[in-house]
Parts: structure tokens; C-alpha cells; sequence
């Protein structure tokens, strides 16, 4: 049976200081590197705004625009896209913005309004090529679409 050990059963501290492995000089492991935000993945900050297209509903992707958006021109366009109509006002903005990036966020499962692969068929359709994806939050997922010149 397993049972707490007291004070005076815990083994001494240790003689020596334990430095952990990721801040060992030189350590360069994949594993170990700081993990980007939401933010710096989707290439947004105060200094590089977004546009945002209709409403965000998701709280993380919320929360990782906080003082990161524009009603200006920007280069990146992000849109949560629950609907094939809200995907096609989000293609018929980015058309106007041809130099901008447009990240479409959909739902994840099989119960979301659009796929991630509807999303791409159409976007495809249209011109533009999917250059990068990350997760956004339990719920959503995030693709980066650019215009592919002819």
C-alpha cells in the first residue's frame, strides 16, 4: 500500500543544482523549444494586424487576436468560416485583397457546417493555394490560403 513519507523519511536534498536538459548551454532539441502562440503561428501582433472577417466565436482564437486586429487593409485576412455562405463572403473580401493571406478557420468533425476539405476544394476553385495549417483551439483548425499567380 502506498502511504506519504514523512519529512524525516524524504531523502536530502541533493549536494549540486539540476539544471533542466532545455536550458543546458547549446541545447537546440525540437522537443524542448519554447511553443509558438496561436498569435505568432497565425502571424499576428499589434505590430502586423489583421483583418477580421464576420465574427469570431472561439474564445482561444478570441483571445489570441486581442489587440491584434485592423479595420484597415491588412495582409492577413482571418474569417471563421461555419457555412458555405460565410465562405464565400470570405472569398468574395479576399478577392478584393489579392496581395493579402486568408486564413479560414472551420470546425473539426464530422458535425461542422463546413470541412476543412470543402474549404479547400472551393478555395482551390478559385485560385488559391493552402500554404500552411495549425489547430486553433479544441474546436477549430486554421488554413492560410494566398492567391496563386497564373
Amino acid at each position: 500500500m502506498w502511504r506519504r513519507r514523512s519529512a524525516s523519511e524524504r531523502p536530502a536534498a541533493l549536494p549540486f543544482s539540476v539544471m533542466p536538459h532545455s536550458a543546458a548551454p547549446g541545447c537546440s532539441c525540437a522537443s524542448v523549444r519554447a511553443r509558438s502562440t496561436l498569435a505568432q503561428k497565425l502571424g499576428v501582433s499589434p505590430t502586423h494586424p489583421a483583418r477580421v472577417l464576420g465574427q469570431i466565436t472561439d474564445a482561444t482564437l478570441a483571445a489570441a487576436l486581442l489587440g491584434a486586429t485592423t479595420e484597415a487593409d491588412a495582409a492577413i485576412l482571418i474569417a471563421e468560416l461555419t457555412s458555405p455562405d460565410a465562405m464565400d463572403r470570405a472569398l468574395t473580401e479576399a478577392q478584393l485583397h489579392p496581395g493579402a493571406a486568408l486564413w479560414g478557420v472551420t470546425e473539426k468533425g464530422k458535425a461542422a457546417g463546413l470541412s476543412d476539405a470543402d474549404l479547400r476544394r472551393h478555395m482551390r476553385a478559385a485560385g488559391y493555394i493552402d500554404t500552411k495549417s495549425c489547430a486553433v483551439s479544441d474546436r477549430f483548425t486554421a488554413t492560410r490560403y494566398v492567391f496563386r499567380a497564373p
